[in-house]
């Protein structure tokens, strides 16, 4: 599926780990984790949140509570933070809601 396959993009999460002016001073295993603004400016630039994106596009989009809940079932009790194994949690289930079953 073409949702699927944005986030499948190779080096996607490691590149939205940091985001310029927001982790700059994070350290240690925080510069390989995710937090939820990253996640929330991931989602912005694959176009799936609604109201954030730039872009118009031609599939369905997340609404901010949606991304919230998303994160929260991926990040689980790590403190806020989605790792690698974390992020697929957190993008299956953005997946099944974006891409009718």
């Amino acid at each position: 599926d073409e949702v699927e396959e944005m986030f499948l993009e190779r080096g996607l999460f490691e590149r939205f780990c940091v985001i310029l002016g927001h982790s700059a001073l994070q350290k240690g295993t925080r510069i390989t984790s995710m937090d939820q603004k990253e996640w929330f400016g991931l989602l912005q630039h694959l176009g799936l949140l609604a109201h954030m994106s730039r872009y118009t596009t031609t599939h369905a989009q997340l609404t901010k509570a949606q991304a919230s809940v998303c994160f929260q079932e991926g990040a689980g009790h790590a403190g806020g933070e989605l790792d690698a194994a974390r992020f697929r949690t957190a993008v299956a289930r953005a997946v099944s809601l974006l891409v009718p079953t």
